[in-house]
């Protein structure tokens, strides 16, 4: 539900005609608790490398944060957050990448890593039957070709359904 309550503020963000730019777990405040899984929302924390629909893209930073790739083919568009939202996905079910940020490493590594294994996906607690749904969102948000990428609408229903799903 984290997953899909951060689309929805990033759908907030781009209905306003911004790109976020810049997303990273630590830009991401829970609205209620995680651990017992009552969450009210959420809401970003640091906005400061949002930029208006169109404009170039932020440089790449040196900090945990996933940046946009540099150089970014193009202005930065809905695009831009739909890859970073997909590596923010893949940190939040990969135990290594849980690991890094826990204790503040690069997780520039991710930016290869498009698909989880069986053993990785284990501790996340995701269902065995949807590893393969979510290794489908995972290489479409992060298709080298920003035009091949699924669309914020298509990850966000996606997102919905799981919710759906999870909640039985």
């Amino acid at each position: 539900r984290a997953f899909r309550d951060i689309l929805l503020a990033l759908r907030q963000l781009h209905d306003a005609g911004w790109v976020m730019g810049k997303l990273d777990i630590g830009d991401v405040f829970v609205k209620g608790n995680l651990a017992g899984g009552s969450i009210r929302g959420v809401s970003f924390v640091d906005v400061s490398s949002a930029r208006k629909t169109g404009e170039s893209a932020a440089p790449c930073g040196p900090g945990p944060g996933f940046y946009v790739p540099d150089p970014f083919p193009g202005p930065a568009d809905e695009k831009t957050d739909v890859l970073l939202a997909g590596w923010l996905l893949l940190s939040m079910l990969y135990p290594i990448a849980a690991q890094n940020i826990r204790l503040g490493r690069p997780l520039d590594f991710l930016g290869e890593i498009q698909t989880l294994t069986e053993g990785e996906s284990v501790p996340s607690g995701l269902p065995r039957e949807m590893r393969a749904e979510v290794n489908i969102l995972l290489m479409q948000a992060a298709a080298p070709d920003p035009e091949q990428r699924i669309s914020m609408d298509e990850m966000l229903a996606t997102a919905e359904d799981w919710c759906r799903r999870l909640k039985r």
